[in-house]
């Protein structure tokens, strides 16, 4: 197989090679691009309700200032009732009372009195009940809250957790599609970067040459214009530091150009030594007809 049949081999590889990459890249964007939406999704769902927040604080903050002043205007109207029919009790009283009649209407004050009192105290009773039941049902509604609160913050994070798992998933069903390479493959792969990076070394030192002789020759021209002119001597020291540089780059040529023949030879022996087991295995499957090692004479 000549050169030219092998590079031709070689680029309808590497465009094969790209159309594949291009696939597991496509099939890797869409991955991801379902997993962002899913957590944009569940981030969305599990994010924080500023009511609920706002609820909270009330919540927080004690009973609510209506039903106190509810409260105490039922406590203090069931008072004033009691209070009312005592008072009215006392208006009907004749103006005289007969000594006799007196002890009886003296009970029947007390009497009022006592409703006046029983009144109130039933009054703030309910009063207290109405509290108690309040606060049951803010701590009950709190904990519901807490207890959302705590569900949306584990969501998230598990959204969290499930978007890196699928990145990193689909990262890893890519790798895994992609076609191993064989060793000649290999081997070309390395040439043709070491190729490439020695060809680009040479144009970076060919750019470092001219760079180093225009320094130089302006510095010599500066040199002749005023000799004592530490402009010129500046001008020679970046001359000389280019000229350094594309040593440096020089010697770096040298070293991929070594490993480029390098690696050249190996692929030759290893394409060789397939060439020399191609041939064995068609001379198994085609063996050459028997011939004998004497041949009879016929005279």
């Amino acid at each position: 197989m000549t050169e030219q049949e092998r590079e031709a081999l070689l680029q309808q590889s590497l465009y094969t090679e790209g159309i594949d990459r291009q696939r597991i890249a496509l099939g890797f964007g869409g991955d991801v691009a379902e997993s962002l939406f899913s957590y944009l999704g569940d981030r969305a769902r599990f994010a924080p309700d500023p009511g609920q927040a706002a609820r909270y604080r009330d919540l927080r903050a004690g009973l609510d200032p209506d039903e106190e002043r509810r409260r105490a205007a039922f406590v203090e109207a069931a008072a004033g009732e009691a209070s009312a029919r005592q008072q009215q009790i006392v208006r009907e009283l004749p103006s005289r009372v007969d000594p006799t009649k007196a002890a009886g209407l003296l009970q029947g004050l007390a009497g009022t009195e006592q409703q006046v009192q029983g009144a109130r105290m039933r009054a703030e009773t309910q009063a207290m009940k109405d509290r108690a039941a309040e606060r049951q049902q803010r701590a009950g509604e709190m904990s519901a809250i807490e207890d959302e609160r705590a569900e949306k913050k584990l969501g998230q994070k598990l959204a969290r957790i499930n978007l890196a798992g699928n990145i990193v998933g689909s990262a890893f069903k890519g790798a895994a599609a992609l076609k191993p390479k064989t060793f000649e493959r290999k081997l070309e792969d390395q040439a043709r970067r070491q190729q490439k990076r020695s060809t680009r070394l040479g144009e970076r030192i060919e750019k470092k040459d001219a760079r180093s002789d225009e320094l130089f020759d302006k510095g010599v021209a500066q040199y002749q214009a005023d000799p004592d002119s530490r402009q010129a001597d500046r001008t020679f020291r970046r001359s000389f530091s280019q000229a350094q540089r594309q040593g440096q780059l020089g010697r770096q040529k040298e070293g991929v150009d070594t490993k480029f023949g390098e690696t050249t030879q190996e692929l030759q022996d290893l394409r060789a030594a397939e060439a020399a087991k191609q041939r064995e295995k068609m001379a198994l499957q085609n063996p050459l007809p028997y011939m004998p090692r004497y041949m009879p004479r016929y005279y």
